[in-house]
């Protein structure tokens, strides 16, 4: 996805309401991330309640390939660092599960001041058919002081060449969850 490219979309329901969730990225041109070269592409996401945009955000991400690994990313909320991360499977079971990495989210890049933490791990969890699975990646927040601040579940549907066609996204916050499907 982060190579080729992707554009995806879920809903939720909100009473009468319909949630919809549109995620893609586009690969960008290599550039410099803490004075490294590095793959970068654009993750955009983009929330509407019925026609109504309720949030428009993107962020720059760079990473690497073979193995996967995410070095950070950029947006106007902030300036985020993976302060470690393990490797992504290749292949995996149904019901494997694994650390991935943790970051330190900044109001810049001086790094001066933290705003938030992140914890990754991933997970292969059932999906809707024998030939399909769901990739996760599993996000827990913590606030600058270390207080938890929210969980996400970013899903993407699999087949068992590993070609994504669907997703599925968790959000917990204040109590609430919504789950884009």
């Amino acid at each position: 996805m982060l190579t080729l490219g992707t554009s995806l979309g879920a809903t939720a329901t909100d009473g009468s309401t319909t949630l919809t969730l549109q995620y893609s990225v586009t690969p960008q041109a290599d550039a410099a991330f803490e004075n490294t070269l590095r793959r970068s592409s654009i993750e955009r996401g983009r929330l509407l309640r019925g026609s109504t945009v309720l949030s428009d955000e993107s962020s720059t991400v760079f990473y690497g390939t073979s193995p996967v690994r995410f070095f950070g990313s950029t947006d106007t909320d902030g300036y985020t660092v993976v302060t470690s991360t393990g490797n992504l499977p290749v292949a995996g079971l149904v019901g494997q599960s694994g650390a991935f990495l943790t970051s330190i989210t900044y109001t810049n890049s001086a790094k001066t001041t933290v705003v938030a933490r992140e914890t990754q791990t991933w997970s292969l969890e059932t999906g809707p058919t024998a030939s399909t699975a769901y990739a996760c990646l599993n996000s827990s927040y913590l606030t600058a002081g270390g207080a938890p601040d929210g969980s996400a579940a970013q899903c993407y549907l699999i087949d068992t060449t590993g070609n994504v066609s669907g997703l599925r996204v968790t959000i917990t916050a204040d109590g609430q969850t919504v789950v884009f499907r």
